[in-house]
């Protein structure tokens, strides 16, 4: 049978006038979305410009800026000599872990840049439009979910805090002064992409480590909760969807489905013929503080605004991570 591509939410290159292309800014563009992000935008003929920390471009063909977007100099400096038509901010402290450790830098790199480039669209660039990438952790988890667009929120950790910080500026820039700037509330997804830092990729990673025998256990923090998971490549289909629209909004982004990390161990072991007795541990000091259980979504916004729907099941998505971390391993990478 053959397995899905993680690529294959590509859209064909469509030829365009030279005044017709886009010039797209995307801020973290090395990152998991941000390279699904240029991929499809310069698939679909669009001038891209990247910015990330890293010396080089994790995507070909894009034109690349090395630094950071709480530079404000060079974060001005860049967007005014570009003058992007779309501006996608996804370069955060995205970790919720670390944001307890470094709640200012958080803040710093989280709500400082986006209100400047609000700024920079309100005197300078007027149609330009800004997507901001938002997190599903600005809900909580303590009201009842499905979570959508009118949900109370109730952040519970310094990075879900920033998150609802900067969602509340893009609102108020887009009433107070006409600007197209749209929130998208991402809820969890992830891909072969993801980097182990974060759970489902260091799920994967270790128990196909302790396949091959690379490792003997897997120490993981609570398994019990439960979050709404979905494939990265969809998700910033939805992105560019929403800068496509007439006007500016908010969205929640999701499948509405749910799967425990518990569940997900349980189908990686089972994908690698492996006990699960003999594998993991768990480590309490792995255990986040005020940890919401549950947090899944109501996506219909996007499905009928939109006309957005996930199209890999989330059985596919760990098929195609456990099948790039064997590929990966086995050649010693």
């Amino acid at each position: 049978m053959l397995r899905p591509s993680e690529t294959d939410f590509l859209s064909p290159v469509m030829p365009k006038d030279d005044k017709n292309v886009k010039k797209v800014l995307i801020t973290g563009v090395n990152g998991q979305d941000g390279s699904y992000l240029a991929e499809l935008l310069r698939a679909q003929g669009n001038r891209v410009t990247g910015i990330d920390m890293q010396d080089a471009p994790a995507v070909s063909g894009i034109d690349y800026f090395s630094g950071s977007i709480s530079d404000a100099g060079f974060l001005t400096g860049l967007v005014l000599k570009i003058e992007p038509d779309e501006i996608y901010n996804l370069a955060s402290v995205s970790q919720v872990s670390s944001s307890f450790r470094i709640p200012e830098e958080t803040f710093t790199v989280n709500v400082l840049p986006v209100i400047r480039l609000l700024e920079l669209m309100r005197d300078k660039l007027k149609s330009s439009r800004l997507l901001q990438a938002t997190s599903s952790e600005i809900f909580g988890g303590r009201t009842s979910p499905p979570y959508h667009e009118t949900s109370p929120l109730e952040p519970l950790s310094p990075y879900a805090v920033s998150k609802e910080a900067a969602y509340h500026m893009v609102k108020l820039y887009r009433s107070a002064y006409g600007l197209f700037a749209s929130n998208a509330i991402l809820f969890n997804h992830t891909s072969p992409r993801h980097s182990p830092i974060f759970a489902v990729a260091k799920i994967v990673k270790g128990l196909v480590e302790i396949k091959l025998g690379r490792a003997r256990t897997l120490k993981l923090g609570n398994l019990d909760i439960e979050r709404d998971w979905g494939f990265a490549g969809d998700y910033v289909q939805a992105m560019a969807a929403i800068l496509a629209q007439e006007r500016g909004g908010d969205f929640v982004i999701g499948t509405g489905q749910i799967w425990s990390l518990r569940a997900i161990v349980d189908y990686v072991l089972q994908r690698l013929e492996l006990k699960s007795a003999d594998t993991v541990e768990i480590d309490q000091s792995l255990f986040r503080p005020n940890d919401p259980a549950r947090i899944f979504c109501d996506p219909t916004k996007a499905r009928q605004v939109l006309g957005w729907r996930p199209t890999k099941t989330f059985e596919e998505v760990l098929d195609m991570m456990v099948d790039r971390q064997l590929k990966e391993q086995e050649r010693g990478n």
